[in-house]
């Protein structure tokens, strides 16, 4: 199991991902995960204008670049909130969740 905290509005959540030694597939970790409304989230929240502003690469090449971050799904989720978290967005773990299957599904493709 792993534990990750968020603090939202000063609520402390625990949220509980569970981690099996074999990846899970996109179906099971994002099977609830609403891709147009992560879509409609990220392009709300102008998230492509703040990471070409931030590092100076258009969406495409930031989330395909050699070196990136975000080897995993989980790793996906967690840099979501982590955004969300430091630009105070105030997204509930579903957003963050639909987002993370958007891109996915656009960009990182990772199983």
């Amino acid at each position: 199991m792993c534990y990750q905290i968020l603090t939202l509005g000063g609520i402390s959540l625990a949220l509980t991902l569970s981690l099996s030694a074999a990846p899970q597939s996109q179906e099971r970790l994002f099977k609830d995960a609403d891709i147009a409304a992560g879509k409609a989230l990220y392009q709300e929240h102008k998230c492509s204008a703040c990471h070409q502003e931030r590092h100076g690469l258009n969406e495409k090449d930031y989330y395909t670049r050699p070196g990136r971050k975000v080897t995993t799904q989980e790793k996906l989720i967690t840099q979501i909130n982590f955004c969300s978290t430091q630009l105070s967005l105030s997204l509930f773990p579903e957003d963050e969740l639909n987002i993370a299957a958007y891109l996915n599904d656009a960009y990182y493709k990772l199983k």
